[in-house]
């Protein structure tokens, strides 16, 4: 059993040293000392969004999952400027004896207006 831990610590320090990469800019001749770049306004970053919301089959917004009912589950998704990105896959996740989802796989493209959303029901109803 010990071989086993061993030989996958082993195996996982040689994935991570082969990741590494010689991080040099391939653009740039060796010796040569890039340019300074342009002054220009400070860039203020902000972190994408994503907004969950659940509504019930009469699309009405609810924030509590009741037994005789399945409910939609929203993920909008933006980025950091607030546009909304398409095309995107949502992987929703939770304890499997709380809610099941359809699809079961729990995942979702996000479409046109960056809102991907699924299906979930309570698993057990008692």
């Amino acid at each position: 059993m010990n071989l086993l831990k061993y030989s996958c610590v082993l195996l996982m320090l040689g994935v991570l040293a082969a990741c590494g990469g010689g991080g040099g800019n391939p653009g740039t001749s060796s010796g040569a000392l890039a340019p300074a770049p342009a002054a220009s306004a400070p860039v203020v970053a902000t972190a994408p969004t994503i907004g969950l919301t659940m509504k019930n089959s009469a699309n009405a917004t609810v924030t509590t999952v009741t037994a005789s009912e399945v409910f939609t589950l929203q993920a909008t998704v933006k980025d950091a400027n607030g546009v909304a990105l398409a095309g995107k896959v949502v992987t929703f996740g939770s304890n499997a004896a709380l809610v099941k989802f359809s699809p079961a796989t729990g995942t979702s493209l996000t479409d046109a207006n960056g809102v991907a959303a699924i299906q979930i029901s309570p698993a057990l109803a008692t």
